[in-house]
């Protein structure tokens, strides 16, 4: 039963173990991309204000504080002062994306931002964020998929009235009833246990 169950998934999981990786593979450089992107800027546009707004883009799609997190008062140990500090983190695929949408919105407001090298060229820049999109929402529809997968096993597998476990524990009854509880079909049915888990 469990090896049934496994195999009706199997092909979504991996589907969706592939969109899981092909995504890591392609949002892993964006760190240093982004620092690239940010020097190239700095050179072509030289406006403090207009890299200042590009650093806090910046440091949303790569997960760092412009403070430091505030750390623990060993002079006051009734006090977590650590706890005190909000989450910056925006890691998330879907926040990541946001953000670096907005980071080449803000380098489209320059038209002095033109660099030479091609990977970092407006232009390469959004062909990698509608890449960058797609992958982000393949990974959603095949977890949508498995989770589905999932959920319609476990109706067939546990469903009070008609699921598998109902149907093993009818037929058991059934062979009870013409056989017997000392018939060795009846036996050899109880070693089989259907049980939710």
């Amino acid at each position: 039963l469990g090896a049934w169950a496994s195999a009706q998934s199997e092909p979504l999981d991996s589907a969706e173990t592939l969109a899981i990786n092909e995504r890591q593979a392609l949002f892993e450089p964006l760190s240093k991309l982004v620092t690239r992107v940010q020097s190239a800027a700095a050179v072509a546009v030289n406006d403090e204000l207009f890299s200042d707004d590009l650093r806090t883009v910046a440091r949303k799609i790569q997960g760092r504080r412009a403070k430091a997190k505030i750390k623990d008062d060993p002079l006051t140990p009734d006090i977590d002062e650590s706890k005190q500090s909000i989450s910056a983190s925006q890691m998330s695929y879907n926040n990541r994306v946001a953000n670096f949408s907005q980071f080449i919105a803000l380098l489209n407001t320059k038209g002095s931002y033109a660099p030479n090298e091609t990977e970092l060229q407006i232009g390469t820049l959004e062909t990698l964020l509608a890449d960058m999109q797609a992958k982000n929402t393949s990974v959603i529809n095949a977890d949508v998929a498995v989770s589905n997968a999932r959920i319609a096993r476990d109706r067939e597998l546990y469903n009070n009235e008609e699921g598998i476990i109902a149907r093993a524990n009818l037929v058991k009854n059934y062979v009870k009833s013409i056989k017997g509880t000392d018939s060795p079909e009846y036996k050899q049915l109880t070693d089989l246990q259907f049980r939710k888990e």
